[in-house]
Protein backbone atom coordinates (compact mmCIF):
# COMPACT_ATOMS: atom_id res chain seq x y z
CA UNK A 1 0.00 0.00 0.00
CA UNK A 2 1.53 3.66 -1.12
CA UNK A 3 2.21 5.67 1.85
CA UNK A 4 -0.01 8.87 0.76
CA UNK A 5 -3.34 5.94 0.70
CA UNK A 6 -2.58 5.03 4.40
CA UNK A 7 -5.67 6.82 6.46
CA UNK A 8 -6.04 6.23 10.05
CA UNK A 9 -9.24 8.58 11.69
CA UNK A 10 -9.08 11.40 14.52
CA UNK A 11 -10.87 8.71 16.76
CA UNK A 12 -7.99 6.46 15.94
CA UNK A 13 -5.13 9.03 16.07
CA UNK A 14 -6.86 9.80 20.18
CA UNK A 15 -6.32 6.07 20.57
CA UNK A 16 -3.17 5.95 19.83
CA UNK A 17 -1.99 9.04 21.58
CA UNK A 18 -3.56 7.87 24.83
CA UNK A 19 -2.25 4.48 24.76
CA UNK A 20 1.42 5.64 23.77
CA UNK A 21 1.23 8.35 26.81
CA UNK A 22 0.34 5.32 29.13
CA UNK A 23 2.96 2.92 27.60
CA UNK A 24 5.47 2.03 29.95
CA UNK A 25 5.09 5.57 32.27
CA UNK A 26 2.59 3.92 34.11
CA UNK A 27 5.19 2.22 35.82
CA UNK A 28 7.94 4.47 35.50
CA UNK A 29 6.87 8.09 35.48
CA UNK A 30 4.95 7.97 39.26
CA UNK A 31 8.45 7.05 40.70
CA UNK A 32 9.60 10.29 39.35
CA UNK A 33 6.96 12.51 40.57
CA UNK A 34 7.08 11.33 44.05
CA UNK A 35 10.40 13.01 44.26
CA UNK A 36 8.16 15.65 45.03
CA UNK A 37 7.18 14.07 48.17
CA UNK A 38 3.06 14.25 48.78
CA UNK A 39 2.99 16.59 45.88
CA UNK A 40 3.63 14.61 43.03
CA UNK A 41 0.11 15.24 41.58
CA UNK A 42 0.90 18.63 41.18
CA UNK A 43 4.48 18.16 39.51
CA UNK A 44 1.97 15.95 36.65
CA UNK A 45 -0.63 18.59 36.46
CA UNK A 46 2.22 21.04 35.12
CA UNK A 47 4.20 18.61 33.04
CA UNK A 48 1.14 17.36 31.27
CA UNK A 49 0.01 20.62 30.62
CA UNK A 50 3.25 21.58 29.07
CA UNK A 51 2.97 18.74 26.92
CA UNK A 52 0.18 20.28 25.47
CA UNK A 53 2.10 23.19 24.04
CA UNK A 54 4.68 20.01 22.43
CA UNK A 55 0.83 19.19 20.39
CA UNK A 56 0.42 22.95 19.44
CA UNK A 57 3.64 22.87 18.19
CA UNK A 58 3.78 19.53 16.20
CA UNK A 59 0.67 20.47 14.54
CA UNK A 60 1.21 24.01 13.49
CA UNK A 61 4.49 22.85 11.81
CA UNK A 62 2.68 19.99 9.86
CA UNK A 63 -0.01 22.06 8.75
CA UNK A 64 2.48 24.98 7.54
CA UNK A 65 3.68 22.01 5.52
CA UNK A 66 0.88 20.83 3.77
CA UNK A 67 0.48 17.71 6.19
CA UNK A 68 4.00 16.40 5.09
CA UNK A 69 5.70 14.02 7.39
CA UNK A 70 8.55 14.92 9.72
CA UNK A 71 11.37 13.99 7.39
CA UNK A 72 9.84 15.42 3.86
CA UNK A 73 9.72 18.45 5.96
CA UNK A 74 13.39 18.25 7.10
CA UNK A 75 14.33 17.99 3.44
CA UNK A 76 12.61 20.84 2.38
CA UNK A 77 13.53 23.47 5.42
CA UNK A 78 17.05 22.55 5.30
CA UNK A 79 18.12 21.39 2.05
CA UNK A 80 19.23 17.76 1.21
CA UNK A 81 22.37 17.73 2.81
CA UNK A 82 21.12 19.22 6.12
CA UNK A 83 18.06 17.74 5.98
CA UNK A 84 19.68 14.42 5.54
CA UNK A 85 22.03 14.93 8.61
CA UNK A 86 18.67 15.55 10.79
CA UNK A 87 16.88 12.81 9.40
CA UNK A 88 19.55 10.77 10.66
CA UNK A 89 19.44 11.79 13.83
CA UNK A 90 15.86 11.14 14.74
CA UNK A 91 16.14 7.87 13.17
CA UNK A 92 18.64 6.60 15.22
CA UNK A 93 16.67 8.38 18.36
CA UNK A 94 13.27 6.39 16.99
CA UNK A 95 15.53 3.18 17.09
CA UNK A 96 16.78 3.66 20.20
CA UNK A 97 13.48 4.81 21.68
CA UNK A 98 12.64 1.11 20.39
CA UNK A 99 15.07 -0.77 21.89
CA UNK A 100 14.24 1.23 25.39
CA UNK A 101 11.07 -0.06 25.85
CA UNK A 102 11.62 -3.78 24.63
CA UNK A 103 14.02 -3.43 27.29
CA UNK A 104 11.57 -1.55 30.10
CA UNK A 105 9.14 -4.51 29.12
CA UNK A 106 12.19 -7.26 29.65
CA UNK A 107 13.25 -5.53 33.13
CA UNK A 108 9.70 -5.39 34.45
CA UNK A 109 8.79 -8.87 33.61
CA UNK A 110 12.09 -10.50 34.42
CA UNK A 111 12.24 -8.57 37.85
CA UNK A 112 8.51 -8.53 38.92
CA UNK A 113 6.85 -11.85 36.92
CA UNK A 114 9.08 -13.95 35.40
CA UNK A 115 11.61 -14.11 37.63
CA UNK A 116 13.75 -17.28 36.39
CA UNK A 117 12.73 -16.64 32.54
CA UNK A 118 15.94 -15.02 30.59
CA UNK A 119 15.37 -11.45 29.55
CA UNK A 120 16.41 -12.39 25.94
CA UNK A 121 13.50 -15.00 25.76
CA UNK A 122 10.92 -12.35 26.68
CA UNK A 123 12.42 -9.47 24.09
CA UNK A 124 12.50 -12.18 21.54
CA UNK A 125 8.69 -13.22 22.36
CA UNK A 126 7.16 -9.57 22.45
CA UNK A 127 8.99 -8.76 19.35
CA UNK A 128 7.89 -11.23 17.18
CA UNK A 129 4.01 -9.95 17.03
CA UNK A 130 5.52 -6.65 17.01
CA UNK A 131 7.09 -7.15 13.77
CA UNK A 132 4.15 -8.74 12.38
CA UNK A 133 1.99 -5.89 13.18
CA UNK A 134 4.74 -3.20 12.16
CA UNK A 135 4.32 -5.29 8.61
CA UNK A 136 0.75 -4.89 8.84
CA UNK A 137 1.44 -0.94 8.50
CA UNK A 138 -0.48 1.97 10.29
CA UNK A 139 -4.10 1.20 9.64
CA UNK A 140 -3.86 -2.25 10.94
CA UNK A 141 -1.95 -0.88 14.50
CA UNK A 142 -4.59 2.10 14.09
CA UNK A 143 -7.60 -1.23 14.50
CA UNK A 144 -5.92 -3.44 16.80
CA UNK A 145 -5.93 -0.36 19.06
CA UNK A 146 -8.88 -0.04 18.24
CA UNK A 147 -9.89 -3.68 19.67
CA UNK A 148 -7.79 -3.26 22.50
CA UNK A 149 -9.09 0.17 24.11
CA UNK A 150 -12.52 -1.39 25.79
CA UNK A 151 -10.30 -4.35 28.04
CA UNK A 152 -7.75 -1.53 28.28
CA UNK A 153 -10.60 1.05 30.02
CA UNK A 154 -12.44 -2.14 31.83
CA UNK A 155 -9.10 -3.42 33.57
CA UNK A 156 -8.22 0.59 34.85
CA UNK A 157 -11.45 1.02 35.78
CA UNK A 158 -11.54 -2.61 38.21
CA UNK A 159 -8.29 -1.50 39.29
CA UNK A 160 -9.31 2.31 40.44
CA UNK A 161 -12.57 1.12 41.70
CA UNK A 162 -11.04 -1.63 44.52
CA UNK A 163 -7.89 0.54 45.09
CA UNK A 164 -9.49 3.68 46.15
CA UNK A 165 -11.15 2.09 49.55
CA UNK A 166 -7.35 1.57 50.30
CA UNK A 167 -6.14 5.54 50.35
CA UNK A 168 -5.52 7.43 53.16
CA UNK A 169 -6.64 11.29 51.76
CA UNK A 170 -4.08 12.42 54.67
CA UNK A 171 -0.58 11.29 53.04
CA UNK A 172 -1.62 13.88 50.47
CA UNK A 173 -1.67 16.86 53.13
CA UNK A 174 -0.10 19.13 53.48
CA UNK A 175 -0.35 20.86 49.93
CA UNK A 176 2.91 22.35 48.72
CA UNK A 177 5.22 21.24 51.53
CA UNK A 178 7.89 20.45 49.27
CA UNK A 179 7.95 24.30 47.80
CA UNK A 180 7.93 24.93 44.64
CA UNK A 181 11.31 23.64 42.95
CA UNK A 182 10.88 20.02 43.67
CA UNK A 183 7.62 20.42 42.07
CA UNK A 184 8.70 22.06 38.66
CA UNK A 185 12.20 19.79 39.01
CA UNK A 186 9.84 16.62 39.33
CA UNK A 187 7.02 17.83 36.67
CA UNK A 188 9.90 17.75 34.41
CA UNK A 189 10.09 13.73 33.98
CA UNK A 190 6.92 13.32 32.66
CA UNK A 191 7.23 16.32 30.16
CA UNK A 192 10.22 14.32 29.02
CA UNK A 193 8.33 11.09 28.93
CA UNK A 194 5.93 10.54 27.35
CA UNK A 195 5.40 14.14 26.02
CA UNK A 196 9.11 14.60 24.70
CA UNK A 197 8.60 11.47 22.91
CA UNK A 198 5.33 12.33 21.38
CA UNK A 199 6.95 14.20 18.47
CA UNK A 200 7.19 10.57 16.80
CA UNK A 201 3.52 11.70 15.48
CA UNK A 202 4.88 13.86 12.93
CA UNK A 203 5.10 11.45 10.99
CA UNK A 204 1.80 10.10 11.90
CA UNK A 205 -0.13 13.65 11.37
CA UNK A 206 -0.12 13.55 7.48
CA UNK A 207 -1.96 10.03 7.55
CA UNK A 208 -5.21 11.14 9.24
CA UNK A 209 -8.07 11.31 6.81
CA UNK A 210 -9.88 14.53 8.79
CA UNK A 211 -6.82 16.96 9.64
CA UNK A 212 -8.56 19.65 11.11
CA UNK A 213 -9.67 17.27 14.08
CA UNK A 214 -6.28 16.10 14.66
CA UNK A 215 -4.67 18.92 16.95
CA UNK A 216 -8.11 18.09 19.11
CA UNK A 217 -7.53 14.11 19.28
CA UNK A 218 -3.81 14.99 20.20
CA UNK A 219 -4.82 16.94 23.30
CA UNK A 220 -7.67 14.81 24.08
CA UNK A 221 -5.39 11.40 24.45
CA UNK A 222 -2.36 13.38 26.28
CA UNK A 223 -4.96 14.94 28.17
CA UNK A 224 -6.48 11.70 29.63
CA UNK A 225 -3.43 9.70 29.91
CA UNK A 226 -1.96 12.42 31.60
CA UNK A 227 -4.75 12.04 33.73
CA UNK A 228 -4.58 8.70 34.46
CA UNK A 229 -0.67 8.91 35.81
CA UNK A 230 -1.65 11.71 38.31
CA UNK A 231 -4.66 9.05 39.04
CA UNK A 232 -2.30 6.77 40.04
CA UNK A 233 0.12 9.01 41.71
CA UNK A 234 -2.20 10.07 43.82
CA UNK A 235 -3.39 6.41 44.82
CA UNK A 236 0.30 5.71 45.20
CA UNK A 237 0.85 8.55 48.03
CA UNK A 238 -2.45 7.90 49.41
CA UNK A 239 -2.14 4.07 49.98
CA UNK A 240 1.62 3.69 50.89
CA UNK A 241 2.56 7.40 51.91
CA UNK A 242 5.52 9.24 49.95
CA UNK A 243 8.30 8.31 52.73
CA UNK A 244 7.60 4.60 51.49
CA UNK A 245 6.33 4.40 48.40
CA UNK A 246 9.99 6.50 47.36
CA UNK A 247 12.13 3.30 47.92
CA UNK A 248 9.91 1.16 44.92
CA UNK A 249 10.63 0.80 42.15
CA UNK A 250 7.44 -0.47 40.67
CA UNK A 251 5.20 1.56 43.18
CA UNK A 252 2.39 1.14 40.31
CA UNK A 253 2.40 -3.10 40.72
CA UNK A 254 2.65 -3.31 44.44
CA UNK A 255 -0.23 -1.28 44.94
CA UNK A 256 -2.43 -3.31 43.38
CA UNK A 257 -1.36 -6.12 45.24
CA UNK A 258 -3.28 -3.78 47.99
CA UNK A 259 -6.35 -4.88 46.72
CA UNK A 260 -8.39 -7.24 48.76
CA UNK A 261 -11.77 -8.01 48.61
CA UNK A 262 -13.21 -9.94 51.69
CA UNK A 263 -10.04 -11.87 51.63
CA UNK A 264 -11.51 -13.30 48.60
CA UNK A 265 -10.39 -11.10 45.89
CA UNK A 266 -7.13 -10.63 45.99
CA UNK A 267 -3.57 -10.26 44.87
CA UNK A 268 -4.79 -9.48 41.35
CA UNK A 269 -1.13 -7.44 40.49
CA UNK A 270 -1.76 -9.19 37.19
CA UNK A 271 -4.46 -6.42 36.49
CA UNK A 272 -1.96 -3.59 36.54
CA UNK A 273 0.79 -5.67 34.48
CA UNK A 274 -2.00 -6.41 31.86
CA UNK A 275 -2.62 -2.85 31.46
CA UNK A 276 0.49 -1.85 31.51
CA UNK A 277 1.65 -4.71 28.79
CA UNK A 278 -1.68 -3.81 26.76
CA UNK A 279 -0.40 0.13 26.34
CA UNK A 280 3.04 -0.48 26.14
CA UNK A 281 2.48 -2.97 23.16
CA UNK A 282 0.93 -0.18 21.10
CA UNK A 283 3.57 2.02 22.12
CA UNK A 284 6.15 -0.23 21.01
CA UNK A 285 4.69 -1.08 17.73
CA UNK A 286 4.37 2.83 16.73
CA UNK A 287 7.34 3.09 17.62
CA UNK A 288 8.90 0.81 15.72
CA UNK A 289 6.64 1.10 12.70
CA UNK A 290 7.87 4.82 12.73
CA UNK A 291 11.31 3.66 12.59
CA UNK A 292 11.07 1.64 10.03
CA UNK A 293 8.98 4.22 8.34
CA UNK A 294 12.03 6.53 8.62
CA UNK A 295 14.64 4.03 7.47
CA UNK A 296 12.77 3.71 4.69
CA UNK A 297 12.69 7.41 3.90
CA UNK A 298 16.23 7.79 4.61
CA UNK A 299 17.47 4.57 2.01
CA UNK A 300 14.23 5.50 -0.30
CA UNK A 301 12.83 1.78 -0.40
CA UNK A 302 10.19 0.94 -2.14
CA UNK A 303 8.24 -0.05 1.04
CA UNK A 304 7.90 -0.32 4.71
CA UNK A 305 7.67 -4.04 4.96
CA UNK A 306 11.60 -4.23 3.28
CA UNK A 307 13.08 -3.02 6.85
CA UNK A 308 10.86 -4.23 9.41
CA UNK A 309 12.94 -8.03 9.32
CA UNK A 310 16.26 -7.07 9.14
CA UNK A 311 16.16 -4.59 11.79
CA UNK A 312 14.23 -6.46 13.84
CA UNK A 313 17.08 -8.44 14.88
CA UNK A 314 19.21 -5.03 15.38
CA UNK A 315 16.77 -4.12 18.11
CA UNK A 316 16.20 -7.01 19.78
CA UNK A 317 20.27 -6.96 20.53
CA UNK A 318 20.04 -3.17 21.56
CA UNK A 319 16.97 -3.65 23.62
CA UNK A 320 19.65 -6.00 25.96
CA UNK A 321 22.50 -4.26 25.74
CA UNK A 322 20.91 -0.83 26.22
CA UNK A 323 20.36 -0.84 29.51
CA UNK A 324 22.74 -3.56 31.60
CA UNK A 325 20.06 -3.73 34.57
CA UNK A 326 17.08 -1.17 35.81
CA UNK A 327 19.68 1.09 38.53
CA UNK A 328 21.35 2.08 35.20
CA UNK A 329 17.90 3.05 33.15
CA UNK A 330 17.07 4.94 36.84
CA UNK A 331 19.95 7.25 36.23
CA UNK A 332 19.49 7.50 32.82
CA UNK A 333 16.48 8.65 32.53
CA UNK A 334 17.89 11.62 35.08
CA UNK A 335 20.15 12.78 32.01
CA UNK A 336 17.64 11.73 29.00
CA UNK A 337 15.79 15.34 29.30
CA UNK A 338 18.72 16.74 27.96
CA UNK A 339 18.52 15.62 24.40
CA UNK A 340 14.83 14.68 24.76
CA UNK A 341 14.44 18.08 24.38
CA UNK A 342 16.81 18.71 21.51
CA UNK A 343 14.79 16.29 18.93
CA UNK A 344 11.38 16.31 21.12
CA UNK A 345 11.28 20.22 21.43
CA UNK A 346 13.94 22.76 20.10
CA UNK A 347 14.79 21.50 16.43
CA UNK A 348 11.09 21.37 15.87
CA UNK A 349 10.76 24.85 17.22
CA UNK A 350 13.98 25.91 14.85
CA UNK A 351 11.97 24.37 12.08
CA UNK A 352 8.99 26.64 12.93
CA UNK A 353 11.36 29.67 13.15
CA UNK A 354 13.18 29.08 9.69
CA UNK A 355 10.10 28.29 8.22
CA UNK A 356 8.66 31.51 9.22
CA UNK A 357 12.11 33.67 8.55
CA UNK A 358 11.77 31.71 4.80
CA UNK A 359 7.67 33.00 4.89
CA UNK A 360 8.84 36.06 5.54
CA UNK A 361 11.43 36.63 3.20
CA UNK A 362 9.05 35.07 -0.18
CA UNK A 363 6.23 37.92 1.46
CA UNK A 364 9.43 40.57 1.34
CA UNK A 365 10.32 39.44 -2.54
CA UNK A 366 6.09 39.32 -3.61
CA UNK A 367 5.85 42.80 -2.14
CA UNK A 368 8.97 44.21 -4.02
Amino acid sequence: MKSDMIRITPYQLYLLTLMYAIGSTILLIPPALIKAQNDGWISGLIGTAAGMFLFVLYYIISKKHSYKNMFQIHDDVLGPVAGKIVNTIYFLYFFLLSAQVLSNLGDFLAESVLKVTPKEYIHLLFLIPILYGARQGLEVIARTTETLYPTFIILCLIFFMFIIPEVDWHHLEPVARSGVKPILKSSLSIFSLPYLEMVIFMMILPHVNERDHALKSLLKGGAVGGAILIIITVLIIGVFGHDLSSHYIYPTFLLAQKINVANIFERVEVIIAAVWIISLFIKLLLCYYVTCLSLTHLFKFRSVKLSVFPLGGITWYFSIIIYPNTAFFQQFIQVALIYKMIVGFLFPLLLLFFHSKKAYKQGSLDVQ
